[in-house]
């Protein structure tokens, strides 16, 4: 990273490994990236917003988040897959690179899967892969891909059911209901 910008990695090892690294990251919340940006980011979604009077402020924000549902439901409705695009996209990659593995079985349940000169343990039953990424995304990684197909399990079968179609259209389910005007 300091070959990319020497002041970012500077700061970057003033913290603890433990707050940012992700072998650290806890295990429980299933999550592609660390990101606290969410201030700037809904501050920059209602910039026009901000300027006006509260009520009409709070009514364009209204309109907006009802918008937003509306468009993130009919995306999600036109997905192919009965998983997110991006959680497909990162189990379609591991799965070409799983091809190249080798896996040796030790007849209790855990698998060594061998990429080149990189080697993992799988176990299956704890759901325990060394690289750790299963565990924290809960989408299978190339090891444990390479471990199921070796069982003659589906991996996609093994994707947490959060990425899922049925999930997302729960979370969209519920929508914000339009209001009367100040006429009214």
């Amino acid at each position: 990273m300091g070959d990319l910008n020497e002041i970012a990695a500077e700061a970057l090892v003033a913290y603890l490994p433990q707050k940012w690294f992700r072998a650290y990251l806890d295990t429980k919340c299933k999550i592609f990236m660390v990101d606290n940006n969410f201030t700037e980011s809904v501050n920059s979604w209602i910039v026009e917003a901000r300027q006006k009077a509260i009520i009409k402020m709070i009514e364009d924000i209204r309109v907006k988040v009802m918008n937003m549902l509306k468009n993130h439901d009919v995306d999600v409705r036109s997905w192919k897959n009965k998983f997110s695009t991006h959680a497909m996209k990162l189990f379609n990659d591991y799965k070409v690179i799983a091809q190249q593995c080798n896996v040796e079985f030790n007849r209790e349940r855990r698998y060594k899967v061998t990429e080149g000169r990189n080697g993992n343990t799988v176990h299956i039953e704890h759901k325990r892969c060394i690289c750790r990424a299963w565990v924290l995304t809960e989408i299978p990684c190339l090891y444990t891909i390479k471990a199921f197909l070796h069982t003659k399990i589906f991996p996609i079968d093994k994707i947490y059911l959060c990425y899922s179609k049925g999930a997302y259209l729960i979370v969209y389910t519920h929508k914000l209901q339009p209001v009367k005007g100040e006429n009214f």
